[in-house]
């Protein structure tokens, strides 16, 4: 089903985050600018029985004690900490699924620094995978894992590629920051991410059942934000994985989603062709593969 602007009726629309309760999503006509929104369901598609599974994950860690002599701005040696690493609980969803799931530790787990068992199902999820999308993932939540995975002996899940929003942020725009819920109210995306501070950390870190269970949902809703914010940074992704390959259906797809509501745009000039341009209902530029120009054509011409 071809989603159109109820005002005028185009088909050149931008999706702009959620609703409240994520009954319906929000988009921006570009053609009449108005702003309206449509419910979720007529937004999915059926998946083709082929299509890549893309897996949006967050995680969220303890914070460590270290013995210091003082105060102030100093290294730290790796043997004054108390505690290595561990995971408080992570969250993840199926992209374009409603569902999100994770695991989170007991009071007793988290007392004991013992994150064994959710480390255990993270890697079950993650070897699920043929892609992730993370948040500063590349720096922070990648090695992380990897770290606790060769901690428990349990070797890499999947050979799965990751894109990373924050590293797309900074290689594509001049934002104030690069964080998550700052990017996801500069854009209008939705309120944000839950209000938190370090005493969270510390109850959870002192295993405090309440804290445990409000950093779950924390971590949950981070997953579901981002989403939103892949969503609108799709057409900025570099070496993108060509979506339009997986599948078993026979017709033109939009590399990036893997959609087939896109039309042309125009024509795409390399040094040795001319190509036809396309753009996507997710914004995406991209051209055909079909060079233009005829061999005699071509042969006429120089190359700088």
């Amino acid at each position: 089903m071809t989603v159109k602007c109820p005002e005028c009726s185009s088909e050149d629309i931008q999706q702009r985050g959620f609703n409240g309760n994520r009954t319906k999503k929000r988009i921006e006509c570009q053609e009449c600018g108005s702003w309206s929104s449509l419910p979720i369901e007529i937004f999915y598609v059926e998946k083709s029985k082929n299509a890549p599974k893309i897996l949006i994950f967050d995680i969220e860690t303890h914070l460590k004690s270290a013995m210091l002599f003082r105060h102030g701005k100093q290294y730290v040696n790796a043997s004054s900490f108390k505690d290595y690493d561990t995971m408080i609980c992570w969250s993840a969803k199926w992209i374009g699924d409603t569902e999100v799931f994770g695991d989170v530790q007991t009071s007793k787990e988290a007392v004991n620094r013992d994150h064994k068992r959710i480390t255990k199902s993270l890697w079950e999820m993650l070897s699920e995978a043929d892609f992730t999308i993370s948040h500063n993932g590349i720096n922070f939540d990648i090695p992380m894992v990897n770290t606790f995975f060769v901690e428990q002996r349990l070797g890499m899940p999947n050979l799965f590629r990751n894109i990373d929003t924050c590293q797309i942020a900074r290689k594509n725009f001049k934002f104030e920051s690069n964080a998550m819920d700052y990017l996801c109210k500069r854009l209008g995306l939705n309120d944000g991410k839950i209000k938190t501070d370090i005493s969270l950390w510390e109850g959870c870190y002192e295993g405090n059942q309440d804290s445990l269970d409000y950093m779950f949902n924390y971590n949950k809703i981070d997953s579901v934000v981002l989403e939103d914010l892949y969503n609108v940074f799709i057409p900025y992704v570099q070496n993108f994985p060509n979506m339009g390959i997986w599948g078993d259906v026979n017709e033109s797809k939009c590399p990036y989603c893997g959609g087939t509501n896109f039309h042309e745009k125009g024509f795409k000039y390399t040094p040795q062709g001319k190509f036809i341009s396309y753009r996507c209902e997710c914004q995406a530029l991209f051209r055909s593969k079909n060079n233009l120009l005829s061999k005699e054509f071509k042969k006429l011409q120089f190359v700088t």
